[in-house]
């Protein structure tokens, strides 16, 4: 049986038990007062009883599935909330047949006409990205175009209603560029607006605003209220903060250093899903500090992160693969793990990927596709990808032959105090480097 007719008869059986006499939640518990309002019709009980199912709350077992069908009928009925919890269920993937982001676009569109703040919020964040075309049964569905206009617009709406996530959402879109290109006074306003938003209590907002007293961004740089603002923020359970915290503690940032005290904060941000504080944690397993060397749990830490999306996550699982670090080794399965990282943007995985084409020994030589990788590490300023993509011009592998632009990135690797680069540029006639490029494995 599909799991499409599994899904289907999960509905089926919570239909016939709403239309019949006999009705009893999917735990065994007899009908409540709450399931027989919900049953005659009362959007507010079916609202209710959605969310109990899907919070597992109030003695109900957890069941996705069923959350999805009593929105679903509260939602033709026009309860605002149901609408948006609609669009929640279409855009993770819960109680319905698939994820459909555009599904979801539609119920927080509906949502936001009536009135709820946090569907008008997301309908502006996604007007940031757009989305791409897709197909959901019969349905199809065009591209939603990116429009920066329209969402700034919904945000300033947010704004004039003084609601926090609306004002934390703005900041984010005018801080969200090159520091460099910022304009000042809405660098100034993203302040003004994260400040607001902290105060009343929104933690992402206090989070942000911590980053902006760091950086000195529409303020001056002072780390004692970046550090008050982490710890507000950590006091809400934001795990990101807690990991910034982490991170202080660690490298002495406005406070002492205290490797004990960054221990614990990565551990209770990990904890709650941090997927960089994982990868630290993984770290702590294998090296055996502050906890004893358990590469089981290593491993677990960083496939968690790597779920998540985390590039130096993949990177270490491909360390882990090429070492043969609490599992078999395998150069193939490293190689995979790097491209991943590298396709995440890490720095270290490009570099590692590049190297992997330019030898050929573990998959088919490919110098264009060595040249591609060495040059978004260069890119990022990773001064190994920097000698590597100097040499790819100066020799011409994998590109044209291009001596001048070969030296201007040998010159930056060395300026960045990669060795190598420094001794090719001092010697009398530059020539290749007799050692062989190594395999970047910390």
């Amino acid at each position: 049986m599909s799991w499409r007719r599994i899904i289907g008869g999960i509905l089926l059986t919570v239909c016939v038990a709403v239309c019949g006499q006999q009705v009893s939640d999917p735990d065994g518990s007899p009908t409540d007062k709450l399931r027989e309002k919900a049953r005659s019709g009362d959007p507010d009980a079916q609202w209710q009883l959605g969310n109990e199912y899907f919070y597992g709350d109030t003695g109900r077992l957890r069941n996705f599935t069923v959350a999805a069908y009593w929105f679903q009928a509260a939602a033709k009925q026009g309860h605002p909330q149901a609408i948006f919890n609609m669009a929640i269920c279409y855009e993770r993937g819960f109680g319905v047949r698939r994820r459909s982001l555009h599904k979801a676009f539609a119920y927080y569109k509906q949502a936001a006409e009536k009135g709820v703040p946090g569907a008008q919020l997301n309908m502006a964040l996604t007007y940031l990205t757009g989305l791409p075309a897709e197909t959901y049964d019969d349905e199809q569905f065009l591209p939603l175009t990116e429009d920066r206009a329209r969402a700034e617009a919904l945000l300033e709406d947010l704004v004039r209603q003084n609601y926090p996530p609306g004002k934390r959402a703005l900041a984010g879109i005018y801080l969200d560029m090159p520091e460099a290109e910022r304009d000042p006074e809405r660098t100034a306003r993203a302040f003004k607006l994260l400040n607001e938003a902290a105060e009343a209590g929104d933690c992402a907002a206090m989070r942000l605003l911590a980053d902006c007293w760091y950086g000195g961004w529409g303020c001056g740089k002072d780390n004692a209220r970046m550090l008050f603002w982490l710890e507000q923020a950590a006091k809400h359970n934001d795990a990101e903060a807690m990991a910034k915290l982490a991170h202080c503690y660690e490298m002495g940032i406005g406070v002492v250093p205290d490797g004990q005290k960054a221990f614990e904060y990565f551990q209770q941000a990990a904890r709650r899903g941090d997927s960089m504080a994982e990868a630290k944690m993984a770290d702590y397993c294998a090296s055996g500090i502050y906890m004893p060397v358990d590469l089981k749990q290593s491993l677990e830490w960083l496939r968690g992160s790597a779920a998540k999306g985390n590039g130096f996550a993949f990177f270490r699982l491909g360390v882990y693969a090429a070492e043969g670090i609490g599992m078999d080794k395998d150069e193939r399965n490293a190689f995979v793990m790097f491209l991943e990282s590298a396709k995440r943007g890490n720095t270290h995985g490009q570099y590692n990927v590049g190297l992997y084409y330019l030898k050929g020994d573990v998959v088919p030589k490919e110098e264009s596709a060595a040249f591609y990788w060495f040059r978004q590490g260069a890119e990022k300023n990773d001064n190994r990808a920097q000698l590597q993509l100097g040499l790819c011009y100066y020799y011409g592998i994998g590109t044209e032959k291009d001596e001048n632009t070969g030296l201007e990135w040998l010159r930056k690797a060395a300026a960045a105090g990669n060795r190598e680069a420094i001794e090719l540029l001092g010697s009398e006639n530059l020539r290749k480097s007799s050692a062989a490029p190594m395999f970047l494995r910390p």
